[in-house]
């Protein structure tokens, strides 16, 4: 099976109501917030998008993450063939978690005790890599996402963040019919099941287009 990885059990993912244990995402169109960008790759605000499923659900499963801590004492676990957002010049750039150096500046959304959301760069301080248990890779409609405080993207294994978002788009599309049916469902027939299918291992569509990349010895 190819690797996709991503996040341990231990991350938590940043909600509009608070902010939830990585793998215990159960609802589909469940809100979650990120970080809005323009075109000169400036961010905005933090904004609201969807949680959707899981692109990689594997509770048992051991792998090891790059620990990146920073200045402000905060530290994010992840993957090394993950992508995350860096500020380069001013602008926002995306870039794969194995090549992130320290001095590196990385995006992060504080809150104060009024709910409100803050963006501020903090300094990468050290980097280094721990053993973990449990490995999540949540997709979001918007692509992007809040993992322990940092932004970050919701793909691996690409150079590219939005060239992945492109080629999810069907894989997204799909969750989110499957939202609206599943939430007039529990309108008209009030049934409490998760709609979440937490298959063990790599979602299907995901490993495909891993595997395709491969074979094609395509860079994106």
């Amino acid at each position: 099976m190819s690797c996709c990885c991503c996040f341990p059990s231990s991350s938590k993912i940043l909600l509009r109501c608070g902010s939830q244990l990585i793998g215990n995402l159960s609802t589909l169109s469940e809100d979650i917030l990120t970080v809005s960008l323009d075109k000169e790759g400036k961010e905005l605000k933090v904004k609201e998008s969807k949680f959707l499923n899981y692109l990689h659900f594997e509770p048992e499963m051991k792998a090891e993450f790059l620990e990146i801590k920073c200045e402000d004492g905060s530290q994010l676990l992840i993957s090394p063939e993950h992508l995350l957002f860096n500020r380069i010049n001013g602008k926002v750039k995306t870039l794969m978690a194995k090549t992130l150096k320290v001095g590196d500046t990385l995006i992060k959304v504080s809150s104060s005790e009024t709910l409100e959301k803050q963006i501020k760069r903090v300094k990468v301080v050290e980097i280094g890599s721990s053993l973990q248990k449990g490995v999540y890779a949540p997709l979001t409609q918007s692509g992007t996402m809040i993992v322990d405080g940092f932004f970050v993207s919701c793909y691996a294994h690409v150079q590219s963040h939005r060239v992945a978002h492109r080629t999810m788009a069907l894989l997204r599309y799909w969750w989110k019919q499957k939202s609206k049916i599943y939430q007039i469902r529990k309108k008209y027939i009030r049934k409490s099941e998760s709609n979440i299918s937490n298959i063990i291992g790599i979602h299907v569509y995901a490993e495909f287009l891993m595997r395709l990349r491969k074979l094609l010895q395509v860079k994106i």
